[in-house]
């Protein structure tokens, strides 16, 4: 289907000024937003980049087992200890230390009930993905990711 031009022969036509003065908003806002906000450039997303030079620093994702799905944080530390806390009072607080060795993650802790927990997953410095075990006798999964650097 042809399309006739917005102001064919005529200019001062209400449908060629509208048309005109539309443009001239259109093409303008764009330069004021920068006059308006100075030097300083317009961020729409944050620039975050997850540190993959070491396991060190806050994993969040999913913890699984006999008590649900629950919340996870972690907190890999670069002395090699950590803490894990469950956003669930099944999964209490742990705490530990850490190591990765021969391609695996595994973390030992003691958990707030006395348990000793451990948590074993190929390792990954983005993305943790596999179970954990407890001594008195629960066990599941876990999912976290690395958290970008604040």
């Amino acid at each position: 289907m042809p399309t006739r031009p917005a102001c064919p022969g005529r200019r001062n036509t209400p449908r060629c000024v509208l048309a005109r003065v539309l443009a001239v908003v259109v093409l303008s806002v764009p330069a004021v937003m920068l006059v308006a906000c100075g030097d300083e450039p317009i961020r729409i997303l944050p620039d975050l980049k997850v540190d993959t030079t070491t396991f060190a620093g806050r994993w969040e994702g999913v913890v699984s087992g006999s008590g649900g799905d629950a919340s996870l944080v972690m907190t890999l530390n670069a002395d090699s200890t950590y803490s894990g806390e469950g956003g669930n009072p099944f999964y209490c607080n742990v705490i530990g230390t850490w190591t990765v060795s021969g391609g695996q993650f595994t973390s030992t802790g003691r958990a707030c009930n006395a348990a000793i927990v451990t948590s074993v997953a190929p390792s990954n410095k983005t993305r943790l993905t596999g179970t954990w075990s407890a001594t008195n006798g629960t066990s599941g999964t876990f999912n976290v990711a690395k958290q970008p650097e604040p």
